[in-house]
C-alpha cells in the first residue's frame, strides 16, 4: 500500500500542478472539490474502518476519479458561515 499510495498522491499532485493555478486559495478550492467529487459525505461503519488510514483514502479517491472504484464515504467538510 505504501508505494500505491505515493504513486496515487504524486498523480493527484500532478493533475493539480498541470491546472496552472495562481494562487494558494486556489489550489485550496480545487482540492476540496476534488475530494468532494470523488467522494459520499455520510459517516458510518464502513467509513469508521479507515476514516484515518490517509493512504488508503487517498487511493480510493484516486480510483473513483479514474473511475476504478466507488467513492469512498467521507466525513463532511465543515462549511464557511454565509456573509
Amino acid at each position: 500500500m505504501p508505494q500505491e499510495f505515493s504513486a496515487n498522491l504524486d498523480s493527484i499532485n500532478a493533475y493539480v500542478q498541470r491546472q496552472g493555478f495562481k494562487t494558494q486559495a486556489d489550489i485550496i478550492d480545487f482540492v476540496r472539490e476534488y475530494v468532494n467529487r470523488n467522494s459520499i459525505h455520510r459517516i458510518d461503519a464502513e467509513h469508521e474502518a479507515y476514516a484515518f488510514n490517509t493512504p488508503r483514502v487517498v487511493s480510493m479517491l484516486f480510483e473513483h476519479d479514474r473511475g476504478d472504484g466507488a467513492p469512498p464515504p467521507i466525513c463532511p467538510v465543515a462549511q464557511e458561515p454565509s456573509r
